[in-house]
């Protein structure tokens, strides 16, 4: 045994760490599809869906959809006022906070307006 380990080729070792590896890599692979596949199942079989959930896949299936009118407005001072209030509700949701708490006083444009 020491004589084949000492005298034997670089490609004789240089192909059994090959395998060695490919075997490490293909072991590995399998059991993170497997562990994947049990997480799947577990998430499955131990998923209690809550009223609220219930509540809402009922009303999201009884309301049929409505079209969409979209109002086009000339002045700038709708949309700004439109602007501000998407702004204040961005900081509100950000924050985690209702909109009653602070105000936006002003913003400035930067750059070019895209999309129109």
């Amino acid at each position: 045994m020491l004589n084949s380990i000492l005298f034997s080729t670089g490609s004789d070792n240089f192909i059994e760490g090959l395998g060695i590896a490919v075997s490490g890599f293909l072991i590995t692979f399998v059991v993170l599809i497997l562990i994947c596949f049990i997480l799947y199942l577990f998430g499955k079989a131990f998923h209690k869906p809550t009223a609220e959930t219930k509540a809402e896949e009922v009303k999201t299936e009884e309301i049929p959809a409505a079209p969409v009118e979209q109002a086009v407005t000339e002045s700038a001072a709708t949309d700004d006022a439109e602007l501000v209030a998407a702004i204040t509700a961005a900081v509100a949701c950000c924050l985690g906070r209702s909109t009653d708490g602070f105000v936006v006083r002003s913003f400035r444009r930067i750059g070019k307006r895209r999309g129109r």
